[in-house]
C-alpha cells in the first residue's frame, strides 16, 4: 500500500514538476537516489502521463492556432477596408504585424516543446533515470516559454484593442 501511495506521489510531483515555473536545470543532479528509484520503479505510468499530455497539449495548441489565425485574418480585413476608406492605417498595421510575429513564434515555441516532450517521452527512463529527469525538465522550460509566448499574444491583442478604441473615440469627437 505505501509503495502504491508513492508511485502515486512520485507521478502526481512528476506532473507538477511539467505545469511549475522554469527550474535550474542543475536541478536534476540534486535529485536523490530515492527519487530516481521512484522514477525508474513508476516509467510505464509516467510516460503514459506524458503520452497524455502530449495529446491534450496538441489539441490546445490546434484551437488556440485556429483562433489565432481567426483573429489575424479579421484583422487584416479590417486594416484593408480602412485602408480602402483612405484611412491611416499605420498604427494598426504596426500592432497587426506585431501581432503575426508573436502567433510565428508561438508555433516556434510550441515546435521546441513538443519535440522536447517526444525526446523526454522516449527517454528511457528505467535505466537512465537522472537523463530522463534532464529531458522533463528541458520539455518543462519549453512549455513555460509557449506559456509565455501565449502571454505576449494576449498583451498584443489587448494594444490592438486600445487602438481600435482610440480610433473609435477620435470618429465619435469628429461626428459632434
Amino acid at each position: 500500500m505505501s509503495k502504491r501511495l508513492g508511485a502515486i506521489a512520485t507521478i502526481f510531483a512528476l506532473a507538477a514538476y511539467m505545469a511549475a515555473p522554469i527550474a535550474a536545470f542543475a536541478q536534476a543532479a540534486s535529485l536523490t537516489s530515492d527519487q530516481l528509484q521512484a522514477i525508474s520503479a513508476n516509467c510505464d505510468n509516467i510516460k503514459v502521463s506524458l503520452n497524455q499530455l502530449d495529446r491534450t497539449d496538441t489539441v490546445a495548441r490546434i484551437n488556440r492556432g485556429r483562433d489565432y489565425d481567426q483573429v489575424l485574418m479579421q484583422i487584416t480585413a479590417f486594416d484593408n477596408r480602412l485602408a480602402h476608406n483612405k484611412i491611416d492605417t499605420s498604427e494598426f498595421a504596426q500592432v497587426a504585424t506585431l501581432l503575426q510575429a508573436s502567433v510565428d513564434q508561438f508555433r516556434a515555441e510550441y515546435n521546441t516543446y513538443e519535440n522536447q516532450l517526444s525526446v523526454a517521452a522516449g527517454a528511457d527512463c528505467k535505466s537512465k533515470p537522472l537523463d530522463f529527469y534532464a529531458d522533463l525538465v528541458k520539455a518543462r522550460e519549453s512549455r513555460s516559454a509557449v506559456a509565455g509566448q501565449v502571454a505576449t499574444i494576449a498583451s498584443v491583442m489587448a494594444d490592438y484593442r486600445s487602438v481600435v478604441s482610440k480610433y473609435q473615440a477620435a470618429l465619435q469627437g469628429a461626428a459632434q
